[in-house]
């Protein structure tokens, strides 16, 4: 009995021995993210495959993976929680020429660029006396876009409480030329209606416009909340803009209106994505937006004014200017202003009611008036 105790005991350590040398010997590892442009609170998968490619079994494996802190995990998972980031810890064993899987719904609850890259993974001898471990670089980004909000309850018209906001009126509103004259279908504003096209053919008829000529827009945010930007952030109120920003140009985009957007915002990476300010209107260039928006963090290129002295000093084939600013500072009136002198529509967002009275008339300006982030 003796011996074969003996006996086990040294199997046991051979078998031991082995497992510490090739614990993570063709141990290979791969991860799958479903989406990697999603909406805030969209839930995607995080798929996570183990592959033993061995005759020996691993008893102890532990895949141990770094995320920002703004992820969760829909299920109840083993998060450890550090500052800036979470980690989230699988552990399992597998058997010889074995491949495990496994999957987790996870969301995002903040906008923005994230990186998950680093992983540890870590395997264990077969009695459990030493751990090995190795990092895996996993080429994994997700751009979580803005929310989008219903402009009707976040801003209304400057002096007034109620009434629609529909950027399509923004760019529309006032056609220059009439191509033709077609039947009427109830839609149309009565002042369209040609009286004596009615009259000679007995029913209603309207002016048909062409809207090609200025039917276009480009959208200018800012996102300076304080001078100097260092003293202080207000991250509610850039997070609306961004939010104001994303949701105008979702409605252009859905009306088939051409846009632009320019900024003072850095991106992620410290690129100056001021320079997307080309005018055009396609899925294309409407996804290329919406990542610029995910990427933008609190860092300004340049101040306000010097965005928009560049705009004005510079040519842009556009009907329409919509800015989109947390604030207006005394610095800026002017630069404003002299926006509207164009030959160019010009509407006002701010989310502030400061200096907003040395606004020209000649601006549309919309204040904040509900609070929907």
């Amino acid at each position: 009995m003796s011996y074969f105790v003996l006996f086990l005991i040294v199997v046991a350590l051979i078998f031991d021995r082995l497992s510490q040398k090739f614990a993570l010997y063709n141990l290979n590892s791969n991860r799958i993210i479903t989406k990697n442009l999603v909406e805030i609170g969209d839930e995607f998968d995080i798929i996570v495959t183990l592959e033993n490619n061995k005759i020996l079994p691993v008893t102890f494996v532990q895949f141990v993976e770094k995320f920002p802190k703004d992820i969760v995990y829909k299920l109840k998972a083993n998060i450890t929680n550090a500052s800036e980031e979470i980690y989230h810890t699988s552990t399992l064993s597998v058997l010889p020429f074995q491949r495990v899987q496994r999957k987790y719904r996870v969301y995002f609850t903040k906008r923005g660029r994230y990186f998950m890259n680093d992983v540890d993974l870590k395997a264990g001898d077969f009695l459990g006396f030493k751990t090995f471990s190795k990092k895996i670089k996993f080429d994994n980004e997700i751009i979580v876009l803005p929310k989008k909000i219903a402009l009707n309850k976040l801003i209304e018209p400057r002096g007034s409480t109620n009434g629609d906001i529909s950027v399509k009126r923004w760019i529309m509103d006032d056609p220059t030329l009439i191509v033709g004259i077609r039947e009427y279908t109830g839609f149309e504003p009565q002042k369209n209606i040609h009286w004596p096209s009615s009259l000679k053919s007995g029913k209603l008829m309207v002016k048909q416009f062409d809207y090609t000529s200025d039917n276009s827009a480009m959208i200018i945010l800012n996102i300076e909340t304080y001078r100097p930007l260092w003293l202080k952030i207000d991250s509610n109120k850039i997070e609306k803009c961004i939010s104001l920003a994303r949701t105008i140009i979702d409605d252009f985009e859905d009306e088939n209106i051409p846009y632009g957007f320019i900024t003072n915002a850095q991106s992620e990476n410290n690129k100056d994505i001021s320079k997307e300010a080309y005018i055009c209107s396609n899925p294309q260039h409407h996804n290329t937006i919406l990542k610029s928006l995910g990427k933008i963090v609190y860092n300004v290129e340049i101040s306000f004014n010097e965005l928009l002295d560049n705009i004005i000093n510079s040519y842009c084939n556009c009907g329409t200017y919509v800015i989109i600013t947390p604030i207006i500072f005394e610095e800026d009136i002017n630069y404003i202003n002299n926006l509207s002198n164009l030959e160019n529509k010009v509407i006002l967002i701010t989310l502030s009611d400061k200096n907003i009275n040395y606004i020209s008339n000649n601006i549309l300006t919309y204040v904040e008036g509900g609070n929907m982030l």
